[in-house]
């Protein structure tokens, strides 16, 4: 089966949405206009033109024919898929967008379809990091991040909001044109504040990860730790009313003492090393207590943290599913989360 390929007379973004006639698939149809760009409507059926306003171009694709899957990415700068089960249909999506040399994103929630999409398709980062970071001076990125922000913010309720901002290995790379030769830990601090100010005016707090100001040098710790590209002097230039979570998961480094001495709040954060969490949970404690009434007030306490699926953690909490890693057994988040809190109940 073949189509006629309409040439879409635009200069605004072109972006292709493949199940578009799904709930999630209208509504990112009407964000792209919204937003002035020009969707390409995808479903598995012909469109009628009754379905979508004059502005959106309507193509037919399903995903086991994929020359019909070519034809209806011509033209598109990326493709956003909203049609699930995605475990049936992002490879084949993935695959029409790499021969098209378009961008692929989805909207998958799905643990297991992830997965296999991130195993089949390498990170293209040729120094094997597989982490991407958006132009901190791009005069439009605020207009996207703090819409983000601001949707969960407001979905949730929230006083306080974690921006991350962990792991940023590209900042200030000669290929940028907005950010090449600039010193990167004033990138750094340049963006925090942006945040921070952004959610200070709706009176909320900024939270983010301390690996990046933390010299990875100085300190021993590894790349990811801890900062390595020089961003690390920026501890010094953020907001003192932002609490930084202090992430060490293999050993209980006691760096949160160096951000109490910065001014700042900290939290010491775990995840799946049960015996580094309970050794967080007596640092916190010896911290405070050895502390002066200025210095202790900033020692908040301890945070597990979890990357898998809710549902998963909670299987392993109820014991729905076994609990054990074969390589190290004890070493998950349920069993760390339960360990850190005994301790806790168990302090004086």
């Amino acid at each position: 089966m073949t189509q006629k390929t309409k040439t879409i007379p635009t200069n605004k973004p072109v972006v292709a949405v493949f199940g578009a006639t799904g709930h999630t698939g209208r509504f990112v149809i009407a964000e792209l206009l919204r937003r002035e760009m020009t969707p390409i409507a995808i479903a598995r059926k012909a469109l009628s033109e009754a379905e979508f306003p004059e502005k959106v171009v309507r193509r037919q694709a399903t995903v086991d024919d994929a020359a019909l899957l070519n034809q209806a990415l011509h033209g598109a700068q990326a493709v956003i898929n909203c049609a699930g089960p995605f475990i049936d249909t992002a490879d084949a999506i993935a695959s029409a967008a790499l021969r098209a040399e378009v961008h692929y994103v989805d909207v998958c929630a799905e643990q297991i379809s992830a997965s296999k999409t991130l195993e089949k398709y390498a990170w293209p980062n040729p120094d094997k990091l597989y982490c991407r970071s958006y132009c901190p001076r791009h005069p439009k990125v605020h207009e996207v991040v703090f819409a983000l922000v601001d949707e969960v913010c407001d979905a949730f309720e929230a006083d306080a909001f974690h921006a991350g901002m962990d792991e940023v290995f590209y900042i200030g790379e000669d290929q940028c044109p907005r950010c090449k030769g600039r010193n990167k830990a004033e990138l750094f601090a340049e963006e925090v504040l942006a945040i921070h100010d952004h959610l200070q005016a709706a009176k909320r707090q900024l939270w983010l990860w301390g690996d990046r100001l933390l010299d990875g040098k100085l300190t021993g710790l590894g790349e990811w730790e801890a900062s390595r590209n020089d961003t690390y002097p920026a501890v010094d230039l953020i907001p003192k009313d932002v609490v930084i979570c202090d992430w060490h998961y293999e050993r209980a480094d006691p760096t949160a003492v160096y951000f109490a001495m910065k001014g700042l709040d900290v939290v010491s954060c775990a995840w799946k090393n049960p015996d580094a969490a309970i050794a967080q949970v007596k640092d916190m404690v010896r911290f405070r207590e050895s502390s002066t009434p200025q210095m202790k007030q900033h020692f908040q306490g301890v945070v597990e943290t979890i990357w898998s699926g809710s549902g998963d953690f909670l299987d392993q909490y109820y014991g729905r599913k076994p609990a054990n890693e074969p390589k190290n057994a004890g070493y998950t988040e349920s069993k760390c989360f339960v360990r850190m809190f005994e301790e806790i109940a168990n302090l004086k």
